[in-house]
């Protein structure tokens, strides 16, 4: 990255160099983490021009694929970089090129998360520009929130007098781009689907994720989940929900068709249009996806006929979610006429698990799965890497160290197996994989964990390596107060005041932000410069002063400890 990227004083590029590291993922000219195909070293090659403002790159590699825009890590693309970078020029080229972060899976770094961290930097231009496309796209409006609280309360009367004194807030959204109807759906009052389709907002008006309300009543909603939200007095029943939707005049699309099991609707959509079968709808998710999760046998078949594909990169799923939704719903039939036309039986669903334990999940416990199981393994499912017992893991290598190591999930999982004795002869026998044996150490506080990072260091672990957006192992260490490796890691030579990208924090500020009193003592101690930062944002002070901003909606208030923490730091000469 260049030395003179707008977002960083000559203070900070003297304290740490660019510091990015492509994840090995993308190291491939076939990369999937979004539903296109892209050549990952050219998606790296954009977040890093993202982020250094190199508006010349950036323009060459859109016009070699557009679909870089939505080439998808961790959440997160291309134009969080030009945020994080304050790079206005490249914030508007890439909205101009249609970015969407939306898109994010389960909008988890969608425009809620991005639009704060160009706030709280100051970034002025970054914020019109972000604000400017949520509005256009949206009609997102900052005074919609009362509204949204009004109803989220099922406040009628405040809901009523929020729209008489503006009207036109109906017809506006929240920062996800959710209007009043599809906060209508999620709450399930019907009376306000009535309201606000008179007041003039739009039925079928996709949000930033592309769920209509009616797609929105058919997938649910990350964020508001009727599991947890949804007071008992509500509507228990969410197809009644989507039943209103459409006598109400919403779409009734192929993707509905096929989930609510209107097989006459689909027949009549592809007799029009065939190739429809295998087109992802707004939300990136297939058709055939639908048709399946709800056991629709005769629409799966249908939808084959036309050319559906079951392996289809959708939303979430890089080899398609239909055998999955068939083996969530212990649809036994759907999944065998989707194996039989090749689905994948090892596919599986972000954060969801695989076919085989989505199926145990849900029917294990009535013993319903056994029919599941046995069918899947029949055409060749396997117990996942993440799914090992330590026995399990244990035997892979001492069974087939080679293709043990190899296998991506088993090497961080080693550590925790408890057998140090193998731990040491795979580190010695295979140093090239020394990053990868670390994954389990960096994070535990096992006796010899001191040990084990001195023994990784030896053979080639770097004591200052990185994530993909600079975060150090050190920082690792700090965020779960792991004092051991901490002290370890800065005795084989790692920079105790190194800064990673993604929030502008040392590992003190992580320390400190997590609540770990130890541990910001101990990096006190050993000279942690106590207001070392990329921006005031990120000073270790700054966080024991601001909410937690990791899971928002979900841990909002501060470690009971912080004012302890903050005390500690102002003690060592911390300022704002």
């Amino acid at each position: 990255m260049r030395s003179n990227a707008p977002s960083r004083d000559d203070a900070f590029v003297t304290r740490i160099s660019a510091r990015l590291t492509q994840p090995s993922s993308m190291k491939t000219e076939h990369y999937v983490n979004d539903v296109i195909p892209v050549d990952g070293n050219d998606a790296w090659e954009l977040f890093c021009s993202a982020f250094d403002g190199d508006e010349d790159a950036v323009r060459r590699l859109l016009a070699k694929d557009p679909n870089l825009v939505h080439a998808q890590y961790w959440y997160q693309y291309p134009l969080h970089n030009a945020v994080r970078g304050n790079n206005p020029n490249v914030v508007r080229i890439l909205l101009d090129a249609g970015a969407e972060p939306g898109r994010s899976r389960f909008m988890y770094r969608a425009w809620q998360r991005l639009l704060p961290i160009a706030q709280e930097r100051g970034y002025t231009e970054v914020v019109s520009l972000l604000e400017s496309a949520l509005t256009s796209r949206y009609g997102y409006s900052p005074d919609f929130e009362p509204l949204a609280d009004a109803i989220r309360n099922r406040d009628r009367s405040a809901v009523e007098a929020v729209v008489e004194a503006r009207a036109t807030l109906a017809k506006a959204s929240d920062v996800r781009g959710n209007n009043a109807i599809h906060w209508a759906v999620m709450t399930r009052q019907l009376w306000l689907i009535d309201m606000m389709v008179e007041l003039g907002a739009d039925i079928d008006a996709p949000r930033a994720d592309g769920r209509t309300p009616i797609l929105l009543a058919l997938h649910g909603d990350y964020w508001y989940r009727s599991g947890r939200d949804l007071p008992p007095s509500s509507i228990r029943d969410g197809s009644i929900v989507t039943g209103y939707l459409l006598a109400k005049g919403a779409k009734c699309t192929l993707s509905v068709a096929c989930a609510i099991g209107d097989e006459e609707r689909v027949a009549e959509i592809l007799q029009n249009d065939p190739d429809a079968a295998n087109r992802l709808d707004s939300t990136r998710a297939s058709v055939l996806g639908y048709a399946a999760e709800q056991g629709h046998l005769r629409i799966v078949n249908l939808l084959l006929s036309n050319g559906a594909d079951p392996n289809q990169p959708e939303d979430l799923a890089t080899r398609g979610r239909s055998l999955f939704g068939a083996s969530a719903g212990n649809h036994l039939e759907v999944a065998r006429t989707l194996l039989e036309a090749g689905a994948d039986p090892n596919a599986d669903s972000d954060s969801s698990g695989c076919c085989l334990s989505i199926s145990e999940h849900r029917h294990g416990a009535k013993g319903q799965h056994d029919d599941m199981q046995k069918l899947l393994r029949e055409f060749g499912a396997v117990k996942q890497d993440y799914q090992m017992s330590p026995e399990e893991v244990l035997e892979a290598f001492r069974a087939d160290a080679p293709k043990a190591i190899g296998t991506s999930g088993l090497a961080p999982s080693l550590w925790d197996c408890g057998d140090f004795d193998l731990f040491k002869e795979m580190v010695e026998a295979y140093p090239e994989c020394a990053d990868q044996l670390a994954g389990g150490v960096l994070g535990s506080s096992h006796s010899k964990s001191r040990e084990a990072i001195r023994l990784l260091v030896h053979h080639g672990f770097d004591p200052n390596g990185t994530d993909w957006l600079g975060k150090a192992h050190l920082h690792t260490a700090a965020t779960g107060g792991n004092l051991d490796v901490a002290d370890a890691l800065l005795e084989c030579g790692a920079d105790i005041d190194a800064i990673e990208y993604e929030e502008g924090g040392t590992a003190l500020a992580w320390a400190a932000r997590k609540g770990k009193t130890e541990m910001v003592a101990f990096l006190l101690e050993k000279g942690a410069d106590v207001n070392a930062a990329q921006g005031a944002w990120a000073t270790p002070l700054h966080w024991t002063e601001a909410p937690n901003a990791d899971y928002p909606r979900h841990a909002p208030d501060l470690p009971a400890n912080s004012e302890e923490v903050a005390a500690l730091l102002r003690d060592h000469g911390a300022s704002r």
